[in-house]
């Protein structure tokens, strides 16, 4: 089955059923020829996992296009997070989520699947589930590598510099994971200030229409643990969010309100 018991109850909730198994016929358990091209061409590509303790984290990764190399089996990544990245090394097996976004061109892909190598100059993943995307709410950007700095600094609630960012941004990478279904990375865009700063320590934004597979509400029906990224291509500052997540419903809308546990930053 395509879909597990968190996205089949907001189907239900939503009167979207059959549109979502509709949906569900286009995710394979291989790349295509299409997306295995599209992977060559990227310069970054985002990964999300949950950490030992079980909180979800969102992290990129940048190299030179070609850094990412796929196979309709696999997909393997010539470039790691660095050592302090809050998705450490990971074991064969271990769930890991991907996207494939193309900003300028407004393509996106999800791959989930299962580490089968990490470290120490290359991730490979097994290929579970891949399934492209409409390109609603994707914004352009001239991505440049963020050059890491060889600390971090975290904290339990956000700085006045790291609302800001927030308040700025147009886009999130944004991590759930399902107890066995595994880790799935999404991408939410809209204009600044889409995702409110409540406080320094709450954020809240709207879940608008996509796809109708509602595979990042689906995950937190059954894990409320998030993680979000906010990646600032002109200023090169990177802002990592973990936290938990509530689905807050007026009628048929919702919000996703999330308390921050930890925050996570470079370049600020």
């Amino acid at each position: 089955m395509i879909y597990h018991e968190g996205e089949r109850a907001i189907h239900r909730r939503l009167g979207v059923g059959e549109a979502a198994s509709a949906l569900g016929g286009r995710v394979r358990d291989s790349l295509p020829a299409g997306p295995q091209l599209l992977l060559t061409t990227l310069p970054m590509i985002i990964i999300g996992a949950s950490d030992a303790d079980g909180r979800c984290w969102t992290s990129p990764l940048f190299g030179r296009p070609g850094f990412i190399r796929a196979s309709p089996g696999s997909v393997r990544s010539l470039e790691l997070p660095p050592p302090d990245d809050p998705i450490g090394p990971r074991r064969r097996g271990d769930a890991l989520g991907m996207l494939a976004i193309d900003l300028n061109r407004a393509l996106r892909y999800r791959i989930n699947g299962r580490v089968l190598r990490w470290g120490p100059r290359l991730i490979e993943v097994k290929v579970r589930e891949a399934y492209g995307n409409c390109p609603s709410y994707i914004q352009p950007a001239d991505i440049q590598a963020l050059a890491y700095s060889e600390s971090i600094r975290s904290a339990g609630r956000l700085s006045s510099a790291q609302m800001a960012h927030i308040g700025r941004s147009n886009r999130m990478f944004v991590t759930t994971c399902h107890p066995t279904a595994g880790a799935d990375v999404s991408h939410k865009g809209g204009p600044p200030g889409f995702v409110e700063v409540m406080s320094p320590d709450r954020l809240r934004f709207r879940d608008l229409p996509g796809n109708n597979m509602f595979n990042t509400l689906g995950n937190l029906l059954t894990n409320p643990s998030i993680g979000l990224l906010f990646q600032d291509f002109d200023r090169h500052t990177s802002l990592q969010i973990t936290g938990i997540a509530q689905i807050i419903w007026d009628g048929d809308d919702r919000d996703v309100e999330i308390a921050i546990s930890e925050t996570v930053c470079r370049g600020f």
